[in-house]
């Protein structure tokens, strides 16, 4: 019978031991992080690959909440990368308007964005173009026509402003790329057409003032978004 080996517990040998172990773990971790990320960080996948396709959730957003969509992504550098965005939102009562109908608000921005360097962080600013439909209820319908049946229903504007904002973006294993706008704006500056013949029909001058009155504020309503999440590719 061979005789036990005594265990070795003098500082020199513990601190041996430690190093190794800690060698080893430091090893195994690296080996992970290469394997997720292909041993490239977010900058480096967009100055490798051109091309990105992501979808787009943006809940908090006005004028219309719970907005979605998907961005196409040509990166220009790592640094630099151009977005063709579409969002789009429906609902029955924005702002507390309860009785005139539904709504439906689409915005298909363009713009720049700047990673200055970094390796996530990013700023952006561009145009947007907004159309707002309005397709108004059988209530407001009958308060405006005074009961008459009138031709249409539907009220629609477009405009075009701007849009600006910050937020990050990672790319790790494989492309696999997700995001976060933190705060953005879409201002429209400009009315580029407005149908509103239903109201030429009006008998009811109050109420089509008060119509004309929530299309002004939807024209120019600050578009204010926070938390837009983005989730996608990079090719």
């Amino acid at each position: 019978m061979e005789p036990s080996k005594e265990l070795d517990a003098t500082p020199e040998s513990v601190g041996s031991l430690v190093g190794n172990l800690w060698e080893k773990t430091s090893e195994k971790a690296s080996d992970l992080s290469k394997t997720i990320t292909g041993e490239k960080d977010s900058a480096a996948w967009r100055g490798e690959r051109k091309y990105a396709l992501l979808g787009v959730y943006s809940h908090f957003d006005l004028y219309i909440p719970a907005k979605i969509g998907f961005t196409l992504i040509l990166n220009e550098s790592k640094d630099k990368s151009w977005e063709l965005e579409y969002l789009q939102g429906r609902v029955s009562a924005p702002l507390g308007i309860v009785d005139l109908g539904s709504f439906r608000e689409r915005r298909v921005s363009i713009f720049k964005r700047s990673f200055w360097g970094t390796n996530s962080f990013s700023g952006y600013f561009g145009l947007s173009w907004n159309k707002f439909d309005i397709v108004l209820g059988d209530e407001t319908l009958s308060k405006l026509s005074n009961g008459a049946a009138p031709s249409g229903r539907g009220l629609s504007l477009e405009s075009i402003g701007i849009n600006m904002g910050l937020g990050n973006r990672w790319t790790i294993w494989n492309g696999f790329t997700y995001g976060v706008d933190w705060l953005g704006w879409s201002q429209p500056l400009f009315t580029l057409n407005q149908e509103s013949s239903v109201l030429d029909q009006a008998a009811n001058g109050a109420e089509r003032e008060r119509i004309d009155k929530i299309l002004n504020v939807a024209t120019y309503f600050p578009r204010i978004y926070v938390l837009k999440m983005q989730l996608g590719w990079t090719l």
